[in-house]
């Protein structure tokens, strides 16, 4: 019984040091980007309304940061779209400087902006930066 008792403890242990190494990657960013993003909807998506936005910055590509966006789509609720942009994490018009992509199939759904996985950047819809981003929006 102990022994249970210990492997749990471990096991949840190692759980939150999980979640702690997330959230200490979680970036805000504030509410202008993220709506920038979803201004550039796909013809017949309708208007896409922001609900909340993270970002996180990639181990993998140098400058680039994962942006997780939270939106509500008519008629199908809360949608969870990432996009990736290089250089410096905009935070108001000016910071823009860098190309947005589209890096899950939410974001390709639902938006204009280039598919991340067709470019010359190839990041794949499977990049661990893209869980880790959507993680923070919890």
């Amino acid at each position: 019984m102990r022994r249970i008792v210990v492997s749990i403890l471990v096991f949840a242990s190692m759980l939150m040091s999980d979640e702690s190494a997330i959230a200490a990657n979680c970036l805000k960013i504030t509410k202008w980007y993220p709506t920038e993003l979803l201004s550039g909807n796909e013809v017949g998506t309708g208007k896409l309304q922001y609900v909340s936005a993270k970002a996180v910055k990639s181990p993998d590509f140098n400058n680039v940061y994962f942006v997780a966006v939270k939106f509500k789509a008519s008629g199908v609720g809360n949608q969870v779209g990432v996009w990736a942009i290089n250089g410096k994490l905009p935070q108001k018009p000016a910071d823009l400087a860098g190309l947005s992509l589209s890096v899950n199939s939410i974001a390709q759904q639902f938006t204009v902006w280039p598919d991340a996985d067709r470019t010359q950047a190839r990041i794949a819809k499977n990049d661990r930066s893209i869980a880790t981003a959507i993680k923070c929006l919890k």
